[in-house]
C-alpha cells in the first residue's frame, strides 16, 4: 500500500512530466479508440456480407463453356432447360444450410379482376380483352408460392406489411393487397378462385383461403409496361406446397409454373464442392453454380477501403507515439537518477522501485485510458463518416463504383466489448513500453552506480 501511496504523490509531485506524458497517452488511445470501433464495426459488415453473398449460390452461365458450345454453329445452339427435377435434386445437398423456393403461376380469376384489367392499349400498355374466341384467357392476377414466407425480401424490407389477418399457416390459404382487396370487396375469411389462362384446360381451379390482407409499396419491375399481369398488387401470396400440390393433383401434372431456386451453403467455402454434385447430378456443363461476387465486391470494398485507412492511421499514431514515450521516459529516467539511487542506497529492493514506477504509469494509463475510451467513442461516427464519403468519392473519381440499393452510404459505428477489450490490450503494451526504459536501467546498475552519475 505503501508503494501504491508513494506512486499517487510522486505523479503530483512531477506535474508538468507526468501531464505530458498523460496527454500523449490520451491522444494515442484516442485514435486507437477510433480505429478499434470502426474496425470492429466494419469486420462485423464485411462478414455479414461475405455470408450473404458468398452463401447465396445461382445457376449461371459458363461464358466460357457456352463459346465452346456455339463455336462453328452460326448462332444455331441453345442453352438447355433445366428441370424443376433437377433444381429440387440439387437442394438435397449436405452443403446446403437451406434452399429457398419461389414458384409464379399466371393466372386468371373469372370472378375477380386486377388492378389495371383493362387498360387502354397505349404507350405500351395490355388490353384486356378475353373474346370467345381467344384460346388463352389474358393473365390478371398472380399467384406466387414461397417455401418459406420469412426469407421474402419485401416484407423484411418494410415494403409490404401484413394489416390485416395473419400470413397463411396451411395449405389453400393466402394473403392479398389492401388495393386488390378493395377492388373487389374481399376481406379475411373469404375465398377466391383462380384458373389456367388456357380455355381448353378443364382441371378444376384453385381454390384459395384469405388469412391476411397486407399493404404494398413495391414498383413494377416493368416500368412503364401497365396491365394487371405485371402488376405487383395483383399477386396472391400462398405456400409453395399449396402450388405444387395443385400442379401435381388437380392439374395432373401439367407444367402451370416453372421453380425458380436459390440455394444457401453452409459456407462459402463449400461452394466447388457444391458445383462438382450439381454437375454429377446431371447439371449441364454450360451452367455453373456461383456466387454474386460482383455485388459482394461493390458493396464492400468502400467498407474495406474504410477499415485499411483505420487500420494504417492507428500504425502511424501508434508508431510516432511510442517514439515520444521511449524519448519521454529516458528523459524522466535522468531526471529521477538520484530518487532511484537514494531509494536503492536505503535498502529497497529493486522489484519494489520497479513495481513503484509501473503504479505511475500504470495509475496514469487507467485515467487516459478512460478519457480515451470515453473521446473515441464520441468523435469515431463523424470520423467514420468522412473517411467512407471519401473512400465511396474516390471509387466515384476512378469509376468502379456503380449504384446498387445495397451499397453503403453511411456506417453506424459503436463501441463494441471488442473494441474496449482491445484498446486495453494495447494500453498494458503501452504501459509496459512506457516503463521499459526505468525497469532497464535500475535493474543494470547498483546505487553507488548510480548516486556516482548524478551529475
Amino acid at each position: 500500500m505503501y508503494i501504491l501511496k508513494n506512486a499517487a504523490q510522486n505523479l503530483l509531485r512531477n506535474k508538468g512530466r507526468n501531464l505530458i506524458l498523460a496527454v500523449i497517452l490520451w491522444a494515442m488511445l484516442t485514435a486507437t479508440a477510433v480505429s478499434m470501433i470502426i474496425n470492429t464495426t466494419t469486420a462485423n459488415i464485411i462478414q455479414d456480407y461475405k455470408t450473404r453473398f458468398g452463401s447465396q449460390v445461382y445457376i449461371q452461365t459458363d461464358v466460357e463453356k457456352f463459346k465452346e458450345m456455339t463455336a462453328g454453329t452460326q448462332g444455331m445452339a441453345t442453352v438447355p432447360d433445366i428441370s424443376d427435377e433437377q433444381k429440387l435434386a440439387f437442394a438435397d445437398s449436405q452443403y446446403l444450410k437451406e434452399t429457398r423456393l419461389e414458384v409464379r403461376y399466371p393466372a386468371y380469376a373469372p370472378d375477380l379482376k386486377g388492378l389495371d384489367q383493362g387498360h387502354a392499349s397505349t404507350g405500351g400498355n395490355i388490353d384486356y380483352r378475353p373474346e370467345a374466341s381467344a384460346e388463352f384467357y389474358d393473365v390478371n392476377v398472380q399467384v406466387v408460392g414461397y417455401s418459406d414466407f420469412s426469407t421474402v425480401e419485401a416484407f423484411k424490407e418494410g415494403q409490404r406489411s401484413i394489416t390485416q389477418g395473419v400470413c397463411y399457416q396451411n395449405d389453400n390459404e393466402c394473403i392479398i393487397s389492401e388495393d386488390f382487396a378493395a377492388l373487389n370487396q374481399l376481406q379475411v375469411g373469404d375465398t377466391i378462385q383462380v384458373r389456367s389462362t388456357q380455355r381448353s384446360d378443364e382441371f378444376p381451379p384453385l381454390t384459395l383461403t384469405i388469412t391476411g390482407i397486407y399493404f404494398d409499396t413495391t414498383e413494377s419491375m416493368f416500368g412503364d409496361w401497365v396491365s394487371a399481369a405485371t402488376n405487383p398488387r395483383n399477386e396472391i401470396l400462398t405456400s409453395y406446397e399449396t402450388l405444387k400440390q395443385y400442379q401435381d393433383t388437380e392439374a395432373e401434372g401439367k407444367q402451370l409454373f416453372s421453380v425458380s431456386a436459390t440455394y444457401f451453403l453452409k459456407s462459402p467455402d463449400l461452394l466447388e464442392a457444391f458445383n462438382r454434385e450439381a454437375h454429377e447430378k446431371g447439371l449441364h456443363e454450360v451452367f455453373v453454380m456461383q456466387t454474386d461476387e460482383a455485388t459482394y465486391n461493390q458493396i464492400v470494398k468502400p467498407v474495406e477501403g474504410l477499415a485499411k485507412t483505420s487500420t494504417l492511421f492507428l500504425g502511424v499514431v501508434l508508431a510516432f507515439g511510442s517514439m515520444l514515450l521511449i524519448l519521454l521516459s529516458i528523459l524522466a529516467i535522468r531526471e529521477r537518477k538520484y530518487e532511484v539511487g537514494v531509494l536503492r542506497a536505503m535498502g529497497m529492493k529493486k522489484a519494489l522501485v520497479i513495481r513503484g514506477m509501473l503504479y505511475e504509469t500504470l495509475i496514469t494509463m487507467a485515467i487516459c485510458l478512460l478519457l480515451g475510451v470515453w473521446t473515441g467513442a464520441a468523435v469515431s461516427q463523424p470520423v467514420s463518416d468522412a473517411l467512407l464519403e471519401q473512400q465511396i468519392e474516390m471509387m466515384e473519381e476512378y469509376g468502379t463504383s456503380d449504384s446498387h440499393p445495397n451499397t453503403l452510404s453511411s456506417l453506424d459505428v459503436s463501441l463494441s466489448p471488442q473494441a474496449v477489450a482491445s484498446v486495453s490490450l494495447i494500453a498494458v503494451v503501452l504501459t509496459v513500453l512506457a516503463s521499459s526504459v526505468g525497469i532497464l536501467y535500475i535493474t543494470r546498475y547498483e546505487p553507488m552506480k548510480i548516486l556516482s552519475e548524478r551529475n
